[in-house]
């Protein structure tokens, strides 16, 4: 239950990082400096954690080199999250932002999962936990029919 709380409170604070970062956006008047504080802020804290709980000993660094290729993406995979974040949350409002980044989420997982990439275990997919994914994105297309319906609305005054 701890690491579904845990992972529950994590995926709170998504939302508050990117109005957080889309504030930054509106301060700065740029994407990039915005994503760069808070890539600056999150590897300054990073620093100071792993120097304080387990740093990486000189003598393995070397091994750093060896990784594979996929291993370095994911700071990459970050700044896209940022920057679509700081770009589309003023747009399409947060729930709908997150909303549509859940989906992706979910259909990735759920392919990760059944074939084990990036050396994942695996969990193969099957009715319910594609239904469940079905339900998640019916449920976008209620948010934005909301939406929709209340801009039209709107517009015919």
């Amino acid at each position: 239950m701890l690491f579904i709380a845990f992972v529950i409170l994590a995926g709170a604070a998504l939302p508050i990082q990117a109005a957080v970062n889309v504030r930054l956006r509106q301060l700065t008047s740029s994407n990039y400096s915005a994503a760069m504080i808070s890539f600056l802020v999150g590897t300054l804290t990073l620093v100071l954690l792993t120097l304080s709980s387990e740093p990486i000993e000189p003598s393995n660094w070397h091994l750093l080199t060896s990784y594979p290729w996929w291993m370095w993406i994911g700071g990459f995979i970050g700044v896209i999250m940022i920057l679509s974040t700081t770009y589309c949350l003023p747009k399409l409002g947060s729930a709908l932002t997150f909303s549509l980044t859940l989906i992706g989420q979910m259909l990735m997982a759920v392919i990760i999962d059944h074939f084990g990439l990036l050396h994942m275990p695996v969990h193969e997919a099957f009715l319910p936990k594609i239904a469940g994914i079905f339900l998640i994105i019916t449920g976008v297309f209620c948010i934005q029919y909301k939406k929709s319906a209340a801009s039209k609305q709107k517009a015919l005054g």
